[in-house]
């Protein structure tokens, strides 16, 4: 199996772009220490070292996207049963290339367009990771405590 090498702007691009109101999770696993909730109403497969995520829902703008990771990230979704559905998300550097930096926690609303198209403006500006990352930070609510 081949890995592939991930800034933690494609995994926070994967995380906000699977964000759903669903309350359930469903586990999928990947490689070694790494797994990812994918909502219900989703299919999900693995395609060899990619997580290759459809929905099949009866939406007006159906999303597909693919996953590709390492055994260094971890991907965690949870939703918050309030007013607004939110969904937190950690994504966690576990090791190797890049490690030791802090656990990055987005919290993403049910419409998560604002944030993706945030990511795209700053991707278009070749601004660095780690900028988009605090940018994301800091334009959605951090969890409480």
């Amino acid at each position: 199996m081949s890995r592939t090498t991930l800034t933690r702007r494609a995994v926070m691009i994967g995380a906000i772009s699977m964000a759903c109101p669903a309350r359930a999770e469903t586990w999928v696993a990947f490689q070694d220490h790494l797994v990812a909730l994918v909502p219900p109403g989703f299919h999900a497969e693995m395609r060899d070292d990619a997580l290759h995520v459809t929905q099949t829902e009866a939406v007006r703008n159906p999303l597909t996207m693919t996953l590709r990771v390492t055994a260094d990230f971890r991907l965690h979704r949870q939703w918050f049963p309030n007013r607004r559905g939110d969904i937190r998300y950690t994504i966690q550097n576990l090791g190797g290339s890049g490690s030791g930096g802090p656990v990055h926690e987005l919290r993403a609303m049910r419409n998560a367009q604002a944030p993706l198209a945030l990511i795209a403006q700053r991707q278009a500006e070749s601004r660095p990771d780690f900028e988009i990352a605090l940018d994301l930070l800091s334009s959605v609510r951090r969890p409480p405590g």
